[in-house]
């Protein structure tokens, strides 16, 4: 490639760089220099005081250093053993530093080092705020420590300011910033906030500058309350001076966190804490106060936590219960554990169904809807179809999470929670809790219910509340329900049915803490603390009475040689096992053992061998049990040892066993009867042929309890079996009374066809399927493809019953339930963003950080391409080769477009790439544009673009798109200087750059003296709000520029304001702002309309996915209405909306309602996007309305997301559009024919969509 030609700058010019890095090594050595000449006034001890105080601070790595460690939970977390520390280590010195200001003295050595300066004001201005928290000597030392950092700032010396900025590491000025910060003057406060915006944005490393930036931010806030106040209102209780109505408002609601600052830290109790008005309260949101402050009741702390189950109501889930509800989770929190509930049925799954009753087709999956029902209800409400299911799903539930204390429930989910009180009442449940909550309920209405619905008939504690503007629930019938129970307690607010920011916490927090201090024992409580004291040798009456005692004392798992201890033998077994040499070992209560590997099968059979006794057979079959590892669950066939033993005392005892097979369902599970057939077989070659008739029979009942038990399920759930005969038992009666019923695990546990060990599941289960379903008569002569094809019957009816069984059961599993519900949570969430959200959450959005996609821009991970897939475009531009006329010219890496277009995009030229490929296009005469996005070239490439840019005069390129390419300040800072006098280059696009804020001052200086610019993008360039302030005071200075993108740089309601300054100022000259993928909100919008009542210039605004909704819809309606020149608005959504941590627009009707006010007196808007806005079909219908008289709108964007289209009402809608097009085109063209009116037409709405620089740009590689 030796004769590729490198622009190289002309030798006069320094190509020594000289690297931030080594400027900052200087700064140092200067410094250290100057600390030497300083030091011979400080002692020993002084440095060793000061070093001590910037280590504890500060941290070992140098200040300098870009892997500086900011240590800010240290600096601003309360933590009382943070404070304790630091009092115990530094106090002494403050009270030195403080007891004198003479010559001489520690104050005055330490003000003669630079370090030492520091080191006083994290003493003065720091310390005392750990050291004196929640008193009024936090703040005692506060002016001296400003006269410090003033004296620094302020420096008299020749160097001045500059002295200040190069002396001191971006830590240290931090701190010597904060006392301007902490003052109550409003020319320091606001001196501090410029000296910490000026850190952030000379700060160069993303990790650190996100601090910074936080930090500015904060003094920022500070500049705000002394605006408003004049001081710091969460000072006073401790200063002793009196809050007005507008402070002690404040403090109730401001969400600044350094307000926290003068509260006690407190570690021992976090659940105590004062507010801001000195009160001390529980930990609760301050928002949330309404009356007299609450006082935590100290035995709480040394109680367990209560567990509270809530149920949600109709069309909720937990997730969404769970994220409305946090408020009164803070009041509630320490003292209570809340778990949501999910239903398992799905709402859409059952309306959307042409069988509702069908229970299968209830259950809610990870596809389908988020909302859920406790129950289906008829028309007539009489029957609460499925509900069985709901009531299964808590069973398991309590099993799996709890046992739950109490049940909160919302509107069906208190209906739900009545009809569980009714059921516990007649001992119908079977689980228990202790109280209820029922917020917004009612009686049930179903029939079977009614006998249960009886006024002071459940004696069960409840507190039920109603909201006096509930329009769904009358309140009557919230006050029917709690007539139901025995002295229950009623509380109204002034909420409507669904306002949790309403509901008398105070009041639910006195119900739940009466239950969890009075004489109702917490279920968890009982089960932590209680311990029930057996004597082993005590007796109990029977195998049942025995396993479920031993298994209750059962603490941890069975390990190794451990067996489960017994509890209950007779002494004549314990006699009898003593005479063991294999089981004598289980007889130590303390710690029962037994060598299994060493253990005869028959062994427990040998000993009731001549003894008939029945009580001894069921103790000798308890210690059979004792062997397992397992016990509610499987025994693995890895472990056999049990089964064994139960096979030979059955074959010592067969039909005393055969009547016992039950204790397998209960103390196990139905695989374990599998496995009893498995090894039954594996036993046969070892005993007499007389005892094979015996396993043949165990065999034949293990068959009909599968079948028998899945019939019974299948009846159950699906209303008739799959095959009724005459082995199937009849139904208990007793059963078919109960108000609830489901099936059992017997579908989860029973043998598959085709699987199992070596075939026998499959073996076992193809005879479970022949017993349901007995094949056909076949006649004598039939063949075996008959035969085959009888038993293939057979097999598949089983497979579809035990398949629906299982699928039923599968989907009503609490872990499976739970799962789904916060998938499709989440995937409602991603599909419908803030529409899924209720306002609290989107403004809790709006206000939080931004994504670290926003604050570091990386670009796509890629690999530099070998160079020499280079060499053809290369050489193709040396040659100085003609372009095609009509056609893409294709190279191993990229393509030369006719219209002058290199396209580079995703090459991944890499940093070696760039000189040679712009030594090639320097001898191109028609390449005009490059697209080389995506090829991180690194700051070199941005030296060689600058190079080209400043020392090629007879470039012809006219657009650089040169977008994730790794570029930092020091990439783009030539890149600026060099057009600063450029005369050629017209559009410049560097997306995904990470520029930062600071990257922002030298295009602004650019755009200040360049005069043929017109298009610059800096999407998520991480600019920030501090980087648009920079940007818009130059394009003041600026008349060339007409297209801006800052779109994705977590802009807020500062850039907005920024923006609105320059388009009230009549300075502006942008044709289109691109701002979308920012957190606007409704008053960054009302911002931004404020200007364009102003501003005549703006023809396009972006503003998708900023969180607006109807209110900022308006605003902008009611601006845009008199804006003379806007033909295209954007309030669509950006796909990488969520990605990003961004928030969609959710203008929903009623900013649907605006947008068609818009278009009916609009005169010049010719595009609006309306993208995924929540938008429904009555929106649509406004907007397809207000077009009937409107000539002007050719584009109008209204996909929304989970709606299907309305074509009558679509096809409207592209009719006026369509009509519009055609009328535009007309105009332009005069006498021209229909066809190319529409045309034309067509071409002039794209243009307003993708205006000429946009096409200028487009790639064949990306696409977007």
């Amino acid at each position: 490639m030796s004769n590729i030609a490198v622009v190289v700058p002309p030798p006069s010019e320094n190509d020594v760089i000289i690297k931030v890095e080594q400027q900052q090594q200087e700064q140092v050595n200067v410094q250290q220099q100057k600390l030497e000449q300083q030091q011979q006034q400080l002692s020993i001890d002084d440095e060793s005081t000061i070093e001590k105080i910037y280590a504890f601070w500060f941290g070992p790595i140098s200040l300098w250093s870009k892997n500086c460690n900011l240590k800010t939970k240290l600096w601003f977390r309360r933590n009382l053993n943070t404070d304790s520390v630091i009092k115990q280590q530094f106090e002494s010195v403050l009270l030195d530093v403080v007891s004198s200001q003479a010559s001489g003295s520690l104050y005055d050595r330490w003000m003669h080092s630079l370090r030492g300066k520091v080191a006083l004001i994290v003493l003065l201005d720091q310390f005392t705020r750990n050291m004196y928290r929640a008193t009024p000597d936090m703040f005692k030392y506060d002016q001296l420590a400003l006269d410090i950092s003033l004296s620094i700032i302020d420096d008299t010396t020749t160097t001045g300011f500059q002295k200040f900025q190069e002396s001191y590491s971006l830590p240290e000025r931090v701190f010597i910033n904060f006392p301007l910060v902490h003052s109550e003057q409003l020319e320091h406060v606001e001196r501090g906030y410029k000296l910490m915006t000026d850190v952030a944005n000379e700060s160069q490393y993303p990790n650190l500058r996100k601090h910074y930036v936080k930090f500015a931010r904060s003094a920022q806030d500070h500049v705000e309350i002394i605006r408003q106040f004049g001081r710091y209102p969460h000072r006073n209780h401790l200063l002793g001076r009196t809050s007005s109505e507008a402070e002690v408002e404040f403090l109730q609601t401001t969400k600044y966190n350094f307000v926290k600052s003068v509260q006690h830290a407190n570690p021992d109790n976090p659940s105590k804490k004062e507010d801001l008005l000195g009160i001390t309260k529980p930990k609760v949101n301050i928002k949330s106060l309404t009356t007299e402050p609450i006082i935590m009741d100290p035995v709480i702390s040394s109680k367990p936590k209560m567990k509270l189950l809530f149920l949600h109501g109709y069309r909720q889930n937990g997730p969404v219960l769970k994220r409305t509800t946090k408020k009164l989770q803070g009041f509630i929190g320490d003292f209570v554990t809340v778990y949501y509930a999910n239903s398992p049925l799905s709402i859409n799954a059952v309306n959307n169904s042409e069988n509702s009753g069908s229970l299968l087709t209830a259950m809610a999956s990870d596809k389908e809807s988020h909302q859920r029902q406790w129950w289906s209800p008829s028309k007539d409400f009489k029957v609460y179809q499925h509900i069985d299911a709901s009531i299964h799903y808590l069973t398991q539930l309590f099993k799996a999470e709890g046992p739950f204390d109490g049940i909160i429930g919302f509107s069906q989910g208190a209906t739900f929670a009545g009809i569980l009180a009714a059921m516990q009442q007649q001992n119908q449940l079977p689980f228990r809790f202790n109280f209820a909550i029922l917020i917004s309920g009612f009686p049930s209405r179903a029939d079977v219910h009614q006998h249960l619905i009886v006024k002071n008939s459940i004696d069960l504690p409840t507190l039920s509340i109603y909201g006096t503007k509930d329009e769904m629930v009358e309140n009557q019938r919230t006050k029917d329900l709690a007539d139901l129970f025995v002295n229950p307690e009623i509380d109204g607010n002034d909420g409507s049915h669904f306002s949790p920011n309403k509901w008398p916490n105070h009041k639910i927090r006195d119900f739940l803490l009466k239950q969890h201090l009075g004489d109702i024992s917490s279920v968890t409580t009982t089960l932590a603390t209680t311990t029930i004291k057996l004597n082993p040798l005590d007796t109990l009456n029977g195998f049942n009475e025995i396993l479920d005692v031993s298994l209750k004392q059962l603490v941890g798992k069975i390990e190794n040689n451990q067996v489960l201890p017994l509890f209950g033998l007779t002494e004549s077994t314990r006699q009898l096992l003593s005479t063991s040499e294999h089981f004598k070992s289980i007889l130590n209560y303390d710690n029962p053992t037994l060598a299994r590997e060493l253990v005869p099968n028959d062994s427990l059979a040998l000993l009731i061998r001549g003894n008939d006794s029945e009580p001894l057979l069921d103790e000798i079959l308890a210690v059979a049990w004792s062997t397992r590892y397992n016990f509610k669950t499987e025994e693995p066939r890895t472990t056999p040892l049990f089964f064994k033993l139960w096979l030979h005392l059955y074959l010592e005892r067969p039909n005393q066993l055969l009547s016992r097979l039950d204790s397998f369902i209960k103390y196990g599970n139905y695989r374990d009867l599998s496995t009893l057939v498995y090894f039954s077989e594996k036993i046969f070659d070892d005993i007499q042929e007389s005892n094979i008739k015996h396993l043949n029979t165990l065999k034949k009942t293990v068959v009909k309890i599968f079948a028998d038990q899945l019939t019974k399920d299948y009846q159950l759930v699906f209303g008739s079996a799959a095959q009724k005969d005459e082995h199937s038992e009849s139904q208990d009666n007793e059963e078919e009374a109960d108000v609830w019923r489901w099936p059992s695990n017997c579908a989860l546990e029973a043998p598959k066809l085709g699987g199992g060990r070596k075939g026998y599941s499959s073996q076992l289960a193809k005879e479970i399927s022949r017993y349901l379903f007995p094949m056909p008569t076949l006649p004598e002569n039939a063949t075996d493809i008959q035969i085959n094809r009888g038993k293939g019957l057979c097999y598949e009816k089983y497979r579809q019953m035990v398949g629906k069984l299982k699928k039923l059961l599968d989907m009503t599993a609490p872990g499976k339930v739970d799962y789904n519900a916060q998938v499709v949570d989440k995937l409602t969430y991603h599909q419908n963003g803030a529409m899924s959200m209720t306002e609290e959450e989107r403004v809790e959005l709006l206000n939080s950080n931004p994504s670290s996609y926003v604050l570091n821009p990386e670009p796509e991970p890629v690999v530099p391409c070998p160079l020499d897939e280079l060499d053809p475009l290369i050489n193709f531009m040396n040659g100085g080769g003609a372009l095609s006329d009509n056609a893409p010219m294709r190279f191993t890496r990229g393509t030369c477009m006719p219209d002058g277009r290199l396209d580079l995009c995703k090459q991944v030229v890499g940093p070696e790439g760039i000189r040679p490929l712009l030594g090639a296009m320097k001898k191109s005469t028609q390449i005009k544009r490059l697209l080389l996005g995506n090829n991180i070239v690194g700051n070199g490439g941005g030296e060689a673009i600058a190079d080209y840019i400043r020392y090629n005069e007879d470039s012809k390129i006219d657009t650089w798109y040169i977008a994730g390419n790794n570029f930092d300040v020091d990439g783009i800072t030539p890149i600026a200087e060099a057009l600063e006098k450029d005369t050629k280059v017209k559009a410049l696009w560097l997306k995904r750059n990470p520029l930062l804020t600071v990257g922002v001052k030298p295009i602004a200086s650019m755009l200040e003296k360049n005069c043929y610019l017109q298009t610059l993008d800096l999407l998520n360039c991480g600019i920030l709000d501090q980087g648009v302030e920079i940007l818009f005071n130059s394009l003041r200075k600026n008349t060339t520029l007409k297209n801006l993108y800052i779109d994705t740089n977590g802009l807020t309601t500062a850039s907005a304001g920024y923006i609105c300054q320059l388009l009230e100022s009549g300075e502006n000259h942008l044709d289109s702002l691109y701002l979308s993928c920012n957190r606007m909100g409704d008053e960054g919008a009302k911002l931004i309309s404020q200007g364009l009542l102003v501003d005549k210039q703006l023809k396009r605004l972006g503003l998708g996915s900023n969180g607006i909704g109807p209110i900022g819809a308006k605003h902008l309606v009611d601006a845009i209405l008199v804006h003379p020149s806007l033909v295209q608005l954007n309030l669509g959504f950006t796909r990488a909306t969520f990605q990003l941590g961004a928030i969609n627009n959710v203008l929903g009707d009623s900013g649907a309602a605006e947008i068609a006010r818009l278009i009916k007196a609009n005169t010049h808007i010719r595009s609006i996007d309306l993208t995924h806005n929540g938008i429904s079909q009555q929106g649509i219908g406004m907007l397809k309305d207000s077009l009937k008289n409107n000539l002007i709108l050719t584009s109008l964007a209204l996909n929304q997301f989970g709606m299907e289209n309305n074509d009558a009402a679509r096809q409207e809608i592209n009719y006026a559009l369509g009509r519009n097009r055609l009328q535009w085109g007309k105009a332009e063209l005069n006498g021209e024919n229909e066809d190319l009116w529409m045309k034309k037409g067509d071409q002039l709405a794209e243009e307003i969509n993708t205006p000429q620089h946009i096409a200028e740009i487009l790639s064949v590689y990306r696409t977007k």
